[in-house]
């Protein structure tokens, strides 16, 4: 049962043994500006490095990754077909008891 919660009782004289697979993610909310300063607009889609679609901007600003690597290379699309480019490095971030981990990013002007 990944992320969920089950509680079992033994039997008198029983050898309890459990086995259970252990599910780890780094989520990531990324609050998205352009170089100029401006939120990222709603809707833009977010690729890995090998150009690979991952997610869009989900709102103003806002993408979340389900599971990030410890190093983002992300391209953005921005209105017009523009691209930026952005780049981060997760293991700069504090260590959080919250459901994901948030970070201010700058996506930079990029034509790849």
């Amino acid at each position: 049962m990944l992320n969920g919660f089950q509680e079992i009782e033994t039997g008198r004289g029983a050898v309890p043994r459990l086995d259970f697979k252990l599910s780890s993610a780094r989520r990531l909310m990324l609050h998205v500006r352009t170089d100029a300063g401006q939120w990222v607009p709603k809707g833009g889609a977010v690729y890995d490095s090998e150009g690979v679609y991952l997610t869009s901007v989900v709102e103003t600003g806002l993408v979340y990754i389900a599971d990030a690597p410890e190093w983002l290379g992300l391209q953005l699309t921005l209105p017009d077909d523009r691209r930026c480019l952005l780049e981060f490095d997760t293991r700069q971030l504090p260590e959080t008891t919250a459901p994901y981990q948030a970070a201010e990013v700058t996506c930079r002007a990029g034509d790849s």
